[in-house]
Parts: C-alpha cells; sequence; structure tokens
C-alpha cells in the first residue's frame, strides 16, 4: 500500500505461489531452491532494480531463509525460528512473534 515494489520469494513450486501472490498484490515473484537460491534472488533483484540493500527488506520465518535476510538492510523475522531468533538477537533485526 506504501508504493513499495512488493516480491514473493518462496521455493514452493510456480503454481502454489502464484494464488498467493495474486491475493498478496506482489509486483513480483520468484521461486527458487531452499537456502543461498532465495539470497541470491535477493541480489540480482535488487541488482536489476538498481535497489540498495539497505533500501530493502525480507520477512522469512524460518532458518532456511537465513541467505534472504543477510542480503537485504531490513530483515525481519517472522514466528520463533531458534536459527532465526539467535541471528536477530546479534543484529539489529526485528523480530514479529506470533502473539
Amino acid at each position: 500500500m506504501a508504493g513499495d515494489l512488493m516480491v514473493l520469494v518462496s521455493s514452493s513450486p510456480l503454481p502454489v505461489v502464484a494464488p498467493l501472490a495474486a491475493r498478496l498484490g506482489a509486483d513480483e515473484m520468484l521461486t527458487c531452491t531452499r537456502g543461498h537460491g532465495k539470497g541470491y534472488a535477493a541480489r540480482t533483484l535488487m541488482r536489476e532494480y538498481g535497489f540498495h540493500p539497505a533500501d530493502c527488506s525480507a520477512y522469512a520465518d524460518e532458518a532456511a531463509d537465513l541467505a534472504l535476510l543477510t542480503e537485504v538492510g531490513n530483515p525481519v523475522v517472522v514466528g520463533d525460528d531458534p536459527v532465526l531468533l539467535r541471528h536477530a538477537r546479534r543484529g539489529t533485526w526485528r523480530v514479529l512473534s506470533d502473539d
């Protein structure tokens, strides 16, 4: 709603992701392998659009998304994954709890 580019990055197949992306109003959707694939996708997208990582956010709920969160300047941990929470405590990552 703020006019930001919204990209849904998922390791799920495109037919699974497309309806969710449409419902959320995502501008782009990327499907890739888990883990480092998401980090690579984020780097590639930022380079293509000319975005600086400090101006980008990512939201993730599982340790497999660690590479994605480390690529952006505003990582946000969603939920209570212990690996992501440990990284959040070390830095300035925001945490959205399930509460």
